[in-house]
């Protein structure tokens, strides 16, 4: 929502107040609670409010349409997790990847990294699943930013190829969602100043540059 949704909100609240019989909360109050929903559209709140009451007895809260435009904590770790999956089995694990959310960078990360994720077997996925989810509940909830993830989860290319001659391709979306979020490619850490895909150069240098090396010393 924008700064201009704010009348409309009100007027959403007060016509749910008036279902339940309760008075318009304070300005103050309304204020705190349009912040709380900003990332939301107004068409989600008018839709979250009407299924709210249709569900519940007591006037929502923000938490209460937030679980109803974005479901709860464990239906949101397990989606990040089929998704981090099927990006995994579509991509694969040799080039490295990038997803448009730190929360998926981090619980991935914990669970040992993107070729580790690839190496699950059938057996113990339903056990990866439970630490995934976790960990994406613990990110989610501590709000961690860009800067405190990893801003792509490497593949084996690049771990296995630091400091070598050939530097590994760049990092590629995780999927078209991510392709639409972060169009210009993954994250860098504010304050760097390392431009799109430097992290995946630093460590290799250009082979022209290795060769030359070497032809210089031959020649010496």
């Amino acid at each position: 929502m924008t700064p201009e949704d704010f009348r409309e909100f009100v007027t959403l609240f007060g016509r749910t107040a008036e279902v339940y019989g309760r008075p318009l909360p304070p300005d103050g109050a309304l204020t705190v609670m349009f912040n709380a929903l900003a990332d939301c559209t107004l068409e989600e709140i008018r839709a979250a409010l009407t299924a709210h009451i249709r569900s519940c007895k007591f006037m929502p809260r923000p938490a209460d349409l937030l679980e109803q435009i974005r479901g709860s904590e464990e239906d949101r770790a397990r989606a990040a997790w089929h998704r981090a999956l099927a990006a995994c089995r579509r991509v694969g694990t040799w080039i490295s990847v990038y997803f448009d959310d730190p929360a998926v960078h981090y619980a991935v990360e914990r669970l040992g990294g993107w070729p580790a994720l690839g190496a699950v077997s059938g057996a113990d996925l339903p056990f990866r699943e439970k630490d995934f989810c976790y960990w994406y509940a613990r990110a989610e909830r501590a709000a961690l930013a860009w800067d405190t993830v990893p801003p792509v989860l490497m593949g084996q290319h690049h771990l296995l190829s630091r400091g070598g001659l050939f530097p590994p391709p760049p990092p590629v979306p995780a999927d078209e969602r991510t392709a639409a979020a972060l169009p210009r490619g993954p994250a860098i850490a504010p304050g760097t100043g390392a431009p799109q895909g430097a992290l995946f150069r630093a460590g290799a240098a250009p082979l022209r540059d290795v060769l030359r090396s070497l032809g210089e010393a031959v020649h010496a």
